[in-house]
């Protein structure tokens, strides 16, 4: 399948990661992790198949928000996949839909339901650059004020890789824990220490896609206190224990798996004035 991403105008960097595309064929379910970051997915096509822990299966709606997830995701791609994202920075979803987002958590909330407008936009796009630029009209038309506690807080977490202690970042940051928690989840959609967790994780996933060194040693280098931690926590985002991961990594999850460094640049976005 044919994944890229798309870097947005300045004026939405601080708002949006990327505009994303997925096409191609479908095959096998998939897992995809949780990022700590949400997103609007739009299917172009066929809606995914989604699978629960019963085994059911149900179909994706055609287009949705997709709330922070704590957990692991199991989907399955049509035949022919096309599918059309907007990825959200941390905290950034916020600022746009307007809602405290910790009541999309764990949820794909339909669009029509937040975002009337936005689909029938995409939809009546001729191609991916006229998808960017409907999408970058109407997040220009929604953004609003970024929340600087929520976004310093970011900042802290990510650049110490899901280490910081939370106690001591409120702390430096002026607020108690407690306020720093409630502004965190209304912004971000999670609380801070998830939030740290999750990061850690994804750098564990990073490091198992590098050959040598064992599992106790990958644990301790992700920050974990040891392999059992880091166990614990891949089998609530991944579904899976480290090793499996190792030797059955899959496509669509690395998609969206955060890179330490991207593989190659993102495109520039095509977009009209």
């Amino acid at each position: 399948m044919l994944y890229q991403a798309f870097a947005p105008r300045p004026a939405l960097a601080p708002y949006i990661e990327c505009f994303w595309i997925l096409e191609g064929a479908g095959g096998a379910a998939e897992t995809i992790f949780p990022d700590g970051r949400m997103e609007i997915v739009v299917h172009l096509g066929e809606p995914f198949r989604r699978f629960h822990d019963n085994g059911e299966a149900e179909r994706q709606a055609r287009s949705f928000l997709v709330g922070q997830m704590n957990r692991y995701l199991r989907v399955q791609p049509p035949p022919s996949a096309a599918v059309f994202g907007i990825r959200f920075r941390p905290g950034g979803s916020q600022a746009v839909l307007g809602f405290p987002q910790q009541e999309a958590a764990d949820r794909l909330v339909a669009l029509d339901l937040i975002a009337k407008d936005l689909e029938p936009e995409l939809l009546a796009a001729p191609n991916t650059p006229g998808r960017i630029a409907a999408a970058g009209r109407w997040l220009l038309r929604r953004a609003g004020r970024l929340d600087p506690l929520a976004q310093a807080a970011v900042a802290g977490i990510t650049k110490a890789g899901g280490l910081a202690p939370i106690r001591a970042l409120a702390a430096n940051l002026g607020w108690s824990e407690r306020h720093l928690e409630r502004r965190f989840r209304a912004a971000v959609g999670m609380g801070p220490k998830m939030f740290a967790r999750i990061l850690r994780f994804q750098r564990a996933l990073r490091l198992l896609e590098q050959p040598g060194g064992s599992g106790a040693a990958r644990a301790a280098e992700c920050g974990y206190y040891d392999q059992a931690h880091l166990i614990r926590d891949f089998q609530q985002f991944a579904g899976q224990t480290p090793s499996f991961y190792q030797e059955h990594q899959v496509q669509l999850g690395r998609f969206f798996t955060i890179p330490a460094a991207p593989s190659s640049p993102i495109l520039e976005a095509e977009e009209e004035a």
